[in-house]
């Protein structure tokens, strides 16, 4: 397809995963590899860890997507601990003591974002009310398909043309 996918893990890890301060200290190294790959668009999937990773780079553009509990888990109102069986108190009071961190780690990776994709009018409302992020700066993009390409009215050979057209670059990365 000639698309180039790259994985680009944080330096450090432990038992197989990556924790926070991984991104938070990587920036350069994502950096350079950006630079290496002359990248058009860096766009982190989720504003937490990702879009702060991206934020850490100094990368333009950058289009952050907000996908829910990155906005919804750090608002100034958060949702109420749900306690499970595997919840200790450890856990739950960790989480309120780290709210801070995280809450202002969300609003520099937004506020650095040239532009900001959201699925739904509650998640930009959210970014808006609970960031004060301005709503020029948040794009409503709904997951799904394009219903044009479905319009039984459209001529079959401009929608097979449609999908046949080269991809041509930007190249968009999404760390």
């Amino acid at each position: 397809t000639g698309i180039e996918t790259v994985k680009i893990p944080p330096p450090a890890a432990f038992n197989g995963r990556y924790f926070y301060p991984s991104y938070e200290l990587s920036g350069h190294r994502l950096l350079r590899e950006l630079n290496a790959r002359r990248t058009d668009v860096l766009h982190p999937l989720h504003v937490t860890p990702f879009g702060t990773w991206a934020a850490k780079t100094g990368f333009h553009p950058t289009i952050a997507a907000a996908v829910g509990a990155d906005i919804f888990d750090h608002s100034p109102e958060p949702p109420p601990v749900q306690w499970q069986q595997n919840t200790s108190f450890f856990s739950a009071a960790k989480r309120n003591f780290l709210r801070p961190f995280y809450r202002n780690r969300v609003r520099a990776a937004l506020n650095f974002a040239d532009k900001i994709t959201a699925d739904n009018q509650a998640l930009c409302n959210g970014i808006v009310d609970g960031f004060g992020i301005k709503s020029e700066k948040i794009e409503l993009l709904r997951w799904g398909v394009d219903p044009d390409m479905f319009d039984e009215n459209r001529d079959a050979d401009a929608k097979i043309n449609a999908l046949l057209r080269p991809l041509s670059p930007p190249i968009v990365l999404v760390p």
